[in-house]
């Protein structure tokens, strides 16, 4: 893929060092239910690329996909991504990372977020270089306290006077629903963008998969939903006599003041509660307030109970207890936040037989989205544990394996087992393989277990999955799907006569990585008519790990003119299996370029051929360019325009304008009466570095909508010409240069290299 830089509408992470950070429970943060991951590289949204010396970029995570990936409210202490291969085996420059978040109630991005008062800094690290094939983790300088509730907005700048073409490999995730953009990004060269901040908009229907690391709140509990806490004996009491009788207990990571609330109900699906802890012994008081004056983490054992089953000095007396599933709900509360941790263990039937995993075949869900070859007999075996407080003797094992398109049985088999099984013990039951694997597609899997020796007390947990379908994937050997037109979107601004990168995504659904993939993106124009092809070209990705998506850019288009296109790409490698996606298409509009009179002022805020400012009008004309001689009429008395505080030219015309040549000129006059009276237009130009306006040749032009950025063509960096300023016979137009009293250098107008 050639060094060619597109402004796609993507979302920049670049996250900081692999290390191991203090005590914190890890959550990786994807887009929610319905999301898929995958590894992503050729794209802005890649967390790591180094194609611009400034890449700005900003993600709004919603709470609910915290709250999807089980994340408490409490403080978070570093943020991650995961890194896959490098860029032809080479680790991109250094750079300077910074990470900014906020708490936010917008639901999408629609442009960059500048005010930086309301974000906290929680990371400035200089020369960072991310690892391959792990996880770069970000350990903050500051805590960011997430709420529990709120959205949270993630601005991550970098910053290096360089660039190279590299594109590390990245796990990503899109987000559901997928009209969701998560991001808004900035890229430029020249100054350093995190400082200088400029106002974009840019979507992406996916991102990087995030791995927050959070301080505060409930990690462990007793009784708990994980061996060896999730099963208690009926009839026993737990009071700490001993290493298999705990008392119950909280474990938790805490600063500051907390509450804790602890409470047992059951045996569901009542809600009864028969264990509630109190704090002192006071029975109305179920409210246990505790303060730590530094963070760590604590282990809170209760002290005193209420209820049937609470015992002497808050032990669980089960003595009498039904046996039964038992839940236990209790609570971590601190100014701000309230966490709620709800854990599901049992109260041990005589008998009690449960089948505790399906251990082949392997799943086709993330993160590890296994496939087996066609042709290929498979191994089915699921584990099985004794729940109960009576050895199991005899049970039978039954496995069923359905076709997911039509629900089709096309396996079933039974295994009895005999011998001993203690209470808590497990056994893996092996069934025979399954060989029915010639025909590519998804299949879901059911096992059960039928106790033999006694009649089982609870066979609710007899079966899995519990929920949902457990499904593996047969798949093709060399499977190549034509995933999405990436760039252009429908929502892309684009602008006839102006060069852009085409980009689309291409995933590998088949069993194994695939090389010198044969793609092709066609672009047809819709309207005005004719319908034609405008642009057809192919190209080849060089390699598609398993399970990866890959953006791929095409060479440049231009289109000749405005109106509705249709951009479609396409696998047209022979070796593909399946032609069925081997196609996407979007449609996308393209606008015309400036073209005509406009005006610029105050006295016509509001028309659509009205900029309100000189700035604006230099900036449309650099992302829109010309179709036909422009005219700009100055409406207003005086316009100030530049920075004192910057060393930049008040007014930068640097680089290539598209459109502009002596046909298509560009120029300044004043409007209507003004243009009839001497000096009636005044522009003050402020520049710290003395240049009032700078025509000049430039490969680092100040504006950031310049094509030279977009092509990288040394042709675009040369100056357009054909600019006018036009006071007329009245000399209508004056000029003021403010500048420095230090500034020796001062020029109202500047002809740099490559004018004359």
């Amino acid at each position: 893929m050639a060094p060619v830089r597109v402004a796609l509408l993507a979302c920049l992470l670049t996250l900081v060092g692999v290390l191991e950070s203090r005590a914190q429970t890890w959550y990786d943060v994807t887009g929610g239910p319905g999301s898929t991951q995958a590894w992503y590289q050729y794209d802005y949204a890649n967390p790591y690329h180094d194609f611009w010396w400034t890449g700005r970029s900003q993600y709004l995570i919603r709470a609910s996909e915290l709250q999807a990936a089980g994340m408490p409210g409490g403080q978070i202490v570093a943020l991650g991504v995961q890194v896959g291969a490098y860029y032809a085996g080479i680790a991109p420059p250094p750079r300077r990372y910074r990470i900014w978040i906020k708490h936010t109630t917008a639901t999408q991005i629609t442009q960059l977020d500048n005010d930086r008062s309301t974000f906290t800094l929680v990371y400035d690290v200089d020369n960072f270089v991310p690892q391959q094939n792990a996880w770069n983790i970000h350990t903050f300088s500051v805590p960011f306290t997430w709420d529990g509730s709120s959205n949270l907005l993630i601005e991550i700048c970098n910053y290096r006077t360089g660039w190279t073409y590299n594109f590390p490999q990245y796990w990503g995730t899109t987000v559901n629903p997928v009209y969701y953009y998560p991001h808004a990004y900035f890229v430029s060269d020249g100054a350093d963008y995190c400082v200088n901040l400029f106002t974009g908009y840019a979507g992406y229907t996916w991102r990087p998969v995030f791995r927050f690391g959070v301080l505060t709140g409930i990690i462990a509990s007793f009784p708990d939903d994980v061996d060896p806490r999730r099963i208690l004996r009926a009839g026993e009491i737990y009071a700490g006599q001993d290493a298999q009788h705990p008392k119950p207990s909280l474990t938790y990571r805490a600063s500051g003041n907390i509450a804790l609330t602890y409470k047992i109900v059951g045996p569901l699906p009542s809600q009864n509660p028969v264990y509630i802890a109190t704090e002192g012994g006071n029975p109305n008081d179920t409210i246990i307030n505790l303060s730590y004056s530094a963070s760590g983490t604590y282990t809170y054992t209760m002290g005193s109970a209420k209820g049937p089953y609470a015992g002497t000095g808050g032990a669980l007396d089960l003595t009498n207890a039904v046996g039964g599933a038992y839940r236990l709900i209790a609570s971590y509360s601190m100014p701000g936040y309230t966490q709620e941790w709800i854990k599901d263990f049992i109260v041990a039937f005589p008998n009690d037989l449960a089948l505790v995993e399906i251990l082949d075949p392997q799943s086709n869900a993330p993160p590890r989205r296994a496939k087996y070859p066609m042709g290929v007999s498979i191994p089915v075996a699921a584990q099985f544990q004794n729940v109960g407080l009576n050895p199991i003797t005899a049970f039978r094992a039954i496995a069923q394996i359905r076709r997911a398109s039509d629900n089709q049985l096309v396996y079933a088999d039974t295994v009895d087992w005999t011998g001993t099984l203690p209470s808590t013990e497990k056994v893996s039951i092996t069934f025979r393989r399954f060989t029915q694997t010639t025909q590519p597609g998804i299949y879901k899997v059911q096992m059960c277990g039928i106790l033999l020796n006694a009649t089982d007390n609870q066979p609710a947990n007899n079966c899995a999955p519990q929920v949902g379908d457990y499904t593996f994937e047969i798949a093709y050997d060399f499977e190549v799907e034509a995933t999405a037109v990436v760039y252009p979107s429908s929502a892309a601004t684009l602008y006839a006569g102006r060069p852009f990168s085409p980009v689309g995504a291409f995933t590998n659904n088949g069993i194994g990585d695939v090389t010198n993939v044969q793609v092709r993106m066609v672009i047809t124009r819709l309207s005005p008519p004719p319908q034609v092809d405008v642009y057809v070209a192919d190209t080849t990705i060089p390699d598609i790990p398993i399970n990866t998506t890959m953006s791929i850019g095409f060479r440049f288009f231009v289109p000749q003119q405005q109106g509705t296109y249709r951009a479609c790409i396409y696998v047209t490698d022979p070796r593909d299996q399946l032609a069925a996606n081997n196609s996407t298409c979007t449609e996308f509009t393209v606008q015309g370029p400036l073209s005509g009179t406009y005006t610029v002022g105050t006295l016509f805020a509001g028309s659509p051929r009205n900029f309100n400012t000189i700035q604006d009008a230099v900036n449309a004309l650099y992302e829109r360019g010309v179709g036909g001689p422009v005219v700009f009429e100055l409406t207003d008395a005086y316009y100030e325009v530049g920075d004192l505080n910057s060393g930049l030219p008040a007014i930068e015309l640097s680089g290539k304008i598209v459109g502009v040549n002596a046909q298509n000129t560009v120029t300044w006059r004043a409007y209507g009466q003004r243009a009839l009276q001497r000096g009636s237009v005044t522009i003050r130009l402020k520049s710290g570095g003395g240049i009032g306006i700078l025509m000049a040749q430039s490969s680092t032009p100040a504006n950031p909508n310049a094509v030279y950025y977009v092509t990288r063509d040394p042709k675009d960096a040369n100056f357009s010409g054909y600019i006018i300023f036009d006071g007329g016979a009245q000399k209508s137009l004056k000029f003021e240069l403010d500048a420095p009293v230090s500034q020796p250098r001062r020029a109202v107008f500047y002809l740099g290299r490559g004018v004359h």
